[in-house]
């Protein structure tokens, strides 16, 4: 199983947040996507172990390692970042 972790903070007076549809997955399930809430544009990254597009933040469950994972979003340019 992954798990993604979903607190949330924002930096700056553009508040950006993104949520994905749960927060526990298995490798036989179809990637999730989030939903970006504010501004779109920005990068996701996180830690090793999980394969992540940077550009959509879909995550692909079966390349993935099993563990927990806390996801950030950032968009270039700002002092704006976000994280699940």
């Amino acid at each position: 199983m992954l798990s993604v972790k979903t607190p949330s903070k924002s930096k700056t007076i553009k508040i950006t947040n993104f949520v994905y549809g749960k927060s526990i997955y298995s490798k036989a399930e179809k990637n999730p996507t989030p939903t970006i809430i504010g501004s779109a544009g920005g990068n996701f990254n996180s830690s090793a172990g999980i394969v992540l597009n940077v550009s959509t933040g879909e995550i692909n469950l079966s390349a993935s390692t099993q563990g927990t994972y806390t996801i950030n979003y950032s968009i270039p340019g700002s002092c704006s970042s976000s994280s699940s």
